[in-house]
């Protein structure tokens, strides 16, 4: 496989200068074991950064490195994606997802690079972070990518500020961040 001329992703051109990609595409089509590989490959559900110095911890059976479940939580009575609250709450590039823990812990985080995203502690929440591997209460660090770029099941401001100096060269000074 290979870029063609026209910038899609397709077959090497042959001998006569043609491209195959529209004879050989549609085969991935036809049989679904090649169509779920191919979907991991173009859909990039397949990248994992769990061994890159981008990368810290583990919680549950969720670790650092991979992309960010997909799930449901109640807010105020209502049903709501998490994405949406994401989306929702993302001020700043880099958004810090708490469940369970208490807010004091939090000080020290620089506000200027973190927004604090705190949901509802409920029953119904607690399911399904269970369902989504969390644990009980957990910090996650999210990045622009929306990948867990720090996770752990307690708040430790001091390391989660070690992690994001030594990991994006940011270092802190007075509660402001400079790189």
């Amino acid at each position: 496989m290979a870029v063609t001329k026209s910038g899609v992703l397709g077959c090497q051109p042959d001998e006569h200068g043609s491209d195959l990609s529209p004879k050989v595409l549609p085969l991935f089509n036809k049989f679904q074991r090649m169509r779920r590989r191919w979907f991991g490959e173009v859909s990039q559900t397949k990248i994992s950064y769990s061994a890159s110095s981008l990368s810290k911890g583990r919680a549950g059976v969720v670790e650092a490195g991979s992309r960010f479940p997909y799930f449901f939580l109640s807010q105020q009575g209502s049903s709501v994606s998490v994405y949406h609250l994401l989306r929702e709450y993302r001020a700043t590039a880099f958004l810090v997802f708490v469940y369970n823990l208490p807010g004091k812990a939090l000080e020290g985080l620089d506000k200027t690079l973190f927004h604090v995203l705190m949901p509802e502690v409920n029953a119904a929440n607690t399911a399904a972070l269970k369902e989504a591997g969390f644990p009980a209460s957990f910090i996650v660090l999210l990045r622009p990518d929306g990948y867990i770029g720090y996770i752990s099941a307690t708040v430790d401001v001091n390391e989660l500020n070690e992690f994001m100096k030594g990991a994006y060269r940011l270092e802190y000074r007075d509660n402001i961040a400079s790189v």
